[in-house]
């Protein structure tokens, strides 16, 4: 994702936070180190929650300097074993189960990202998708 998409997603967080939102995210790259940093500047750390698919020590080391920022981070070392692929796809159903509306920012062949918008659709949660591409 390139730097203007970036700050348009964090542009967006912020937003979302800001008006009381509460903003489920993974990871800590590209768009969700994005939605981290937005979150973290609308200064309202309670309206974050970060789930991590694997355990934090998985994470690359310049996302963990991120990740030290947010209150309620959440790993799931159950899942070290697996591919990330595998355990992103349980985390994302994880995140799914806790909210409503779900943002996502995708290209055409994000297959993981475009499955997790159609399982959040037939769960009957509002979608909005945004293309990259």
């Amino acid at each position: 994702m390139g730097v203007t998409h970036q700050k348009l997603v964090e542009i967006l967080a912020y937003a979302y936070a800001s008006t009381g939102n509460h903003i489920y995210t993974s990871g800590a790259t590209g768009t969700n180190a994005a939605v981290i940093k937005g979150a973290l500047r609308a200064n309202c750390p309670d309206k974050l929650t970060v789930l991590l698919p694997q355990s934090l020590s998985k994470q690359p080391y310049e996302s963990q300097e991120l990740l030290s920022q947010v209150e309620n981070l959440q790993e799931m070392p159950q899942n070290d074993h697996l591919p990330l692929m595998e355990a992103s796809r349980i985390c994302n159903r994880k995140i799914i189960s806790h909210i409503q509306q779900v943002v996502c920012f995708a290209f055409h062949d994000s297959r993981l990202l475009l499955e997790t918008c159609q399982e959040a659709k037939e769960m009957k949660k509002i979608v909005t998708l945004f293309y990259l591409d």
